[in-house]
């Protein structure tokens, strides 16, 4: 898979928009990884780096990070950060795991209908999926009586 450091990425969960259409990514909020509904702000688009590290597009400099507790988190420029491996899953181009270098009998997971982001074992989906979309492709409107229409530009 060829990825861009000069474009910006949405890791979109493949376990929430298949189970009931929501296009959930994954966001940098208060230090922590966490999923919610896409609406085109900086903390939801990431940059993936030559070095398999994955930097977040919001105000403050941080990067995904891994931890031996299995904790997905954003740590600052200065901290350690973690290494990604992004692997293509299934038929559908564009659908990845996040795995990380150092442990790669896990990958990055939210199923249905958490919001949390954590590293499990990854199973059988269930999760551990996620579209990863280059976020210019994408433009967010809103509805006429509330929700939001994301569409393919």
């Amino acid at each position: 898979m060829l990825l861009d450091p000069r474009f910006e990425y949405l890791f979109v969960s493949a376990d929430w928009f298949e189970s009931d259409g929501q296009f959930k990514v994954i966001t940098a909020r208060h230090g922590n990884a966490v999923i919610e509904s896409y609406s085109g702000t900086k903390p939801q688009l990431w940059t993936i780096l030559p070095s398999g590290k994955i930097k977040n597009n919001g105000e403050e400099e941080t990067y995904l990070s891994y931890d031996a507790n299995r904790h997905v988190r954003l740590f600052t420029s200065v901290s350690p950060s973690t290494e990604w491996r992004i692997q293509e899953v299934g038929d559908f181009h564009g659908k990845v795991r996040l795995v990380p270098s150092s442990d790669r009998t896990v990958a990055v997971r939210c199923p249905y209908p958490s919001q949390y982001v954590d590293c499990e074992e990854p199973g059988i989906g269930h999760g551990a999926e996620w579209f990863l979309v280059d976020a210019k492709k994408y433009a967010v409107h809103l509805k006429s009586g509330g929700g939001l229409d994301v569409r393919m530009q």
